[in-house]
């Protein structure tokens, strides 16, 4: 062989060599890139395919009222969703589904069908929060068109709300992910929502899941359960009392009442008018706004619904300063008892106004009230007499009495959005007389209705700020105890001597002041009048109220009472507001186990004749039983008064229930007369008032001793609701 032969077996050999070289170098490189450099990716996709990994959603927590009643509760629902990547190559299947999903769950057919287009896909959502009794009929469409593991369930959750409108701002809702979006929902939401679980299984080669031991299965937590301060009966109560208040008095932006333990600071209402259906808080009944929506379009329209919704969701309680008004008397007095710059003897002149720097203040009695008590200028809530007390007390002391109520700062209650309100400066009220002198009887400075209560409620509770809260504990699945909520001292901001003071003071607001309709036979109940003008507003408007105070030697219940631009001819507190807190609280305090105890003049209180109300509005209605002594309750859904019971001249005890009938021919509501014999005069007022009976005593006394004996109309018989039933009384 030549040499030159030689060497060309050596090149094409070397040339082999080298191409052999570099494709072990490609293919080492390919299995490096793969096994090393993309493994972590490679690996997911690997388990992406071979493996099934669905979500165990968590059971959300269950809200309950301080009895035990449930406010929110999850239940069972299911997710339908498709794999397109199982029929990408059949049409006829793609064609099939989105036919019957959409009937099914009622899913626009165009819908489905894109949805089956993502042909690389194991996951496409077609429907959440379907009940059972629809999956079931999916499951026996996919059985019966053979559709294996082309659709599939994913357990889930949805929520409910059995009292739909019950406090609604308080509670709040959940969104379509049950993730909470208001209210204690969203306050709440890490202890509510709970831990989700995983199951993960593995795939065949044709995506069927494979037996059990090739799976993992991780259990999801459910959430906490929350046990509120909220009472179901009271709330329900305060409800429908500011329902029937608002419409009765015209209040063009609706009304607010808050109910709190001045004890603990627990809430035990918390009521807003105009309200929302949790089960359907997207959804707006007001027939204006519907109307106004039907003729917006585009972003006039988007914004119209924003607003009208988040004032429907918002809690104004707690949110939105108002001026106060002569309710914030109180905290003024109390400022100027406990500074001891003023007698319990001392006396204050009222012309009917007063000028301070520039402006007359005028009071709301033109002729004035002359020379008055201490007493006397709360009883008759006269703006002079106070313009005299602020300033006796000075701005410092009147500046740091505002702050140590909590006034211009939140209380910290467990809900979001809570507002400090909008107070005056120290250096304001030291150089601008005119707004010490306003401030000192509830004006040009706004609070919110929670700061008042709270405030009220350590005037009355022996001088101690306390937190308001409104979850009460916590507990798990197991109905364990996990947390509970200790009643929280802030501080002391006045004595219990002029705690005391204060309370026998209010008592005489209802007895003998502007508070007079708030009175209930029976019950010493304080409290005082509000109406503040919009000022900042300029509009002419006011805002109604009564802050009431139970009992009055022993407070167990502070309950305001707030109406927003009332449209009616009086609008004092006392005349508009004071009837409504009357009528929650002959309701509340009975429900409460707070047992009555009547003076002598009550038990021995002669008869009042019966006006006739008959063809008259249902406001006018009541202002004419309410200046006869007499309280009153509706039947019916009309607005004028239709008949009466008992009857125009009848003679009933002061205080008692008048029915108003509203409808052409009404459905009377009859009761069995129970048998009170042996019963003390306070349990038998109870009694007879839990059924709408009224109660003439003979003989009675205060005195356990001293029992029912005798009653008319019998034991046993049925009589109308409002009927007068005479019991005798005799010791025993």
């Amino acid at each position: 062989m030549s040499k030159k032969t030689s060497n060309k077996i050596i090149g094409r050999s070397l040339l082999a060599f080298a191409a052999i070289l570099v494709f072990f170098a490609i293919v080492i490189g390919n299995l490096a890139k793969l096994q090393i450099f993309e493994f972590e990716k490679n690996q997911s996709e690997a388990i992406k395919q071979q493996t099934r990994d669905k979500t165990i959603a968590p059971m959300r927590g269950t809200i309950y009222d301080a009895t035990g009643k449930v406010l929110a509760q999850s239940a069972p629902v299911e997710t339908i969703i498709i794999a397109p990547i199982y029929f990408k190559d059949e049409p006829e299947v793609a064609q099939t589904i989105a036919t019957g999903l959409s009937q099914l769950l009622d899913v626009p057919y165009e819908t489905v069908m894109n949805k089956t287009k993502n042909t690389k896909s194991y996951y496409e959502v077609i429907k959440t929060n379907v009940e059972k009794e629809t999956a079931d009929k999916v499951r026996a469409f996919i059985t019966q068109n053979e559709l294996g593991n082309a659709v599939d369930f994913i357990d889930d959750t949805k929520r409910y709300y059995p009292y739909s409108t019950l406090a609604a701002q308080l509670i709040g809702f959940t969104g379509t992910d049950d993730y909470g979006l208001q209210g204690i929902e969203a306050y709440y939401e890490k202890y509510l929502k709970g831990v989700a679980g995983r199951k993960v299984t593995a795939k065949n080669g044709v995506g069927t899941e494979m037996p059990f031991i090739y799976g993992n299965y991780v259990d999801a937590q459910d959430g906490l359960d929350l046990h509120l301060t909220i009472d179901e009966t009271i709330q329900s109560i305060v409800d429908k009392y500011l329902i029937q208040g608002v419409a009765e008095n015209k209040a063009q932006k609706g009304g607010m009442a808050l109910a709190m333990d001045p004890k603990t600071g627990a809430i035990l209402a918390m009521s807003i008018v105009d309200t929302y259906d949790l089960n359907a808080p997207f959804t707006i009944t007001n027939e204006e706004i519907l109307k106004q929506l039907d003729e917006l379009e585009g972003a006039e329209r988007s914004q119209l619904l924003t607003n009208t919704l988040n004032g429907l969701w918002r809690n104004r309680i707690i949110s939105d300063g108002y001026e106060p008004g002569s309710t914030f008397k109180i905290l003024t007095m109390a400022m100027a008892i406990e500074e001891q710059v003023v007698s319990k003897n001392a006396t204050f002149s009222c012309t009917g106004s007063m000028k301070v720097s520039n402006y007359d203040i005028s009071c709301h009695k033109k002729g004035g009230h002359g020379t008055q008590t201490l007493s006397e200028i709360l009883q008759n809530s006269c703006n002079p007499g106070f313009i005299q007390l602020g300033s006796k007390i000075g701005a410092d002391n009147f500046y740091k009495y505002y702050t140590a109520f909590g006034l211009g700062s939140v209380t910290g209650i467990d809900l979001a959005g809570e507002s400090s309100g909008i107070r005056h400066s120290l250096k304001t009220l030291q150089t601008d007389v005119s707004s010490l002198a306003t401030a000192s009887f509830g004006q040009t400075f706004k609070i919110t209705p929670l700061q008042l209560v709270t405030a009220v409620s350590a005037v009355a509770n022996g001088g101690y700020l306390m937190k308001p809260y409104v979850v009460a504990s916590m507990s798990d699945e197991s109905g364990n105890i996990v947390d509970v909520t200790e009643p929280t001292v802030i501080r002391q901001v006045i004595s219990a001597e002029t705690s005391e003071f204060m309370c026998k003071e209010l008592e005489k607001v209802v007895t003998e002041g502007t508070g007079k309709n708030a009175y209930v036979m029976g019950y010493r109940i304080g409290g005082k009048t509000g109406t503040g003008e919009k000022i900042a507003e300029n509009n002419g408007e006011v805002t109604s109220s009564f802050i009431g105070v139970a009992p009055a030697d022993d407070p167990q219940i502070v309950l305001l009472v707030v109406l927003d631009e009332p449209k009616v001819d009086e609008r004092t507190g006392g005349l508009t507001v004071a009837p409504i807190v009357q009528k929650m609280m002959a309701e509340i305090l009975p429900y409460m186990g707070i047992e009555p105890v009547f003076t002598d003049e009550e038990l021995t209180s002669s008869l009042v004749r019966v006006p006739n109300v008959v063809g008259k509005t249902i406001a006018d209605a009541e202002a004419s039983l309410r200046s006869a002594g007499l309280m009153s309750t509706l039947s019916g859904t009309g607005e004028v008064v239709t008949e009466q019971y008992p009857a125009y001249k009848a003679r009933v005890p002061k205080s008692s229930k008048i029915t108003l009938y509203t409808e052409e021919q009404p459905e009377y509501e009859t009761v069995v007369v129970p048998n009170l014999s042996g019963y003390t005069a306070g349990e038998v007022n109870k009694k007879l008032g839990e059924l709408g009976l009224n109660v003439k005593f003979v003989n009675a006394a205060n005195d356990t001793s001293v029992t029912a004996v005798s009653q008319s109309p019998a034991y046993g018989e049925t009589v109308k609701v409002g009927e007068v039933i005479t019991v005798e009384f005799a010791k025993n």
